[in-house]
């Protein structure tokens, strides 16, 4: 736009339909629920239409949850004056996991020195973590070993730069779920790398 012209494409988008018979359904969701901004997106003209198109089907609830919560992130980092992706762990809640003693928690400092003999669980904890953004790598051996073992369960809290916890367990032998603030999302929609050092 030229000058002071200002051209608005944005639309107020509801991830639970508010009408009964719209897009996506109700998701047993309050008058209040639905009404509140917990349920609200804010899309272009063009993807509010095409997120609701086929009933919703090709954006299911819990996928517009997780693009909501990186396009989020990524403005709160832009607002506080950050501008390269930034974060930092604050802890570790095991929930269940046949290495340890649950429920476990492990709150980290600037630096963390994990210390332990063989088979005292300092891999499948670095393992663990890697997950939240690679779980590819991070849970490989584990997916292997699921029905052998206690079912895998954790949650991880971090900054990023305002507080998230991602919530990661294996299904099955094929499958990984996460959670997002206590919400089931299909991925995991937070930005954070964990190097491990590899063998």
């Amino acid at each position: 736009m030229k000058g002071d012209g200002i051209s608005a494409t944005g639309e107020a988008a509801h991830i639970y339909s508010a009408a009964k018979e719209g897009p996506r359904g109700q998701g047993n969701l309050t008058e209040a629920q639905l009404e509140s901004a917990e349920n609200a997106i804010w899309l272009c003209a063009t993807h509010a239409t095409e997120v609701d198109n086929n009933r919703g089907n090709d954006y299911p609830p819990a996928v517009l949850v997780s693009l909501k919560g990186l396009h989020e992130a990524s403005i709160l980092r832009k607002h506080q004056g950050i501008h390269a992706p930034l974060g930092w762990l604050h802890e570790i809640s095991i929930t269940s996991g046949s290495l340890f003693k649950t429920p476990a928690k492990i709150q980290f400092g600037q630096v963390t020195f994990i210390a332990g003999g063989n088979a005292s669980g300092r891999s499948s904890l670095c393992e663990w973590i890697t997950a939240i953004s690679d779980p590819t790598w991070g849970l490989r051996r584990w997916r292997n070993t699921y029905g052998d073992n206690q079912p895998i369960s954790f949650e991880v809290t971090l900054f990023n730069p305002s507080k998230v916890t991602v919530g990661v367990e294996i299904l099955d032998s094929a499958k990984i779920g996460f959670h997002l603030n206590g919400q089931k999302v299909p991925f995991n929609p937070i930005q954070h790398d964990v190097l491990p050092l590899r063998r």
